[in-house]
């Protein structure tokens, strides 16, 4: 987490703060914790570029993600994607409802939710500081 936290993408850094105004290792620590489910993220060189896990609030599975810039570049896109959705599907096997909200600024996030199957909630002011967060969920 150490390696993670000062690396963390600024969509990510500004959606950690807005939400619940810690540091980025406070949120993996956090994150990490409160996980039933924590997962690290390498590249196709061993480099750590992401933490991704899922909590639970009541009988809803929350999703969340915290990575580098690395991530989202093109020789780790197609794995991730692969991954992403076959563990997306995992989790929804065991939760009738997955929802978390996501900053609306972070566009590279949304579309990827988007493209896992989520659906979104208008935006709303929300959080620590209070900005413009989108509810998304899934249903089964």
């Amino acid at each position: 987490m150490a390696i993670l936290a000062p690396n963390l993408r600024e969509q990510d850094r500004r959606e950690i703060f807005c939400s619940h105004g810690v540091t980025p290792l406070e949120a993996l620590s956090i994150s990490f914790t409160k996980a039933v489910e924590c997962n690290s993220i390498e590249d196709h060189n061993g480099h750590l570029v992401g933490m991704f896990g899922v909590s639970q609030a009541k009988d809803t599975g929350v999703p969340w993600l915290l990575a580098t810039d690395d991530l989202p570049k093109k020789a780790n896109q197609r794995s991730f994607i692969t991954q992403g959705k076959d563990w997306i599907k995992d989790i929804q096997s065991r939760y009738e409802q997955l929802s978390n909200r996501v900053h609306a600024d972070n566009k590279i996030s949304i579309r990827w939710l988007r493209s896992l199957g989520f659906s979104f909630d208008q935006e709303a002011i929300w959080g620590y500081r209070p900005s413009r967060f989108i509810r998304f969920y899934w249903n089964r």
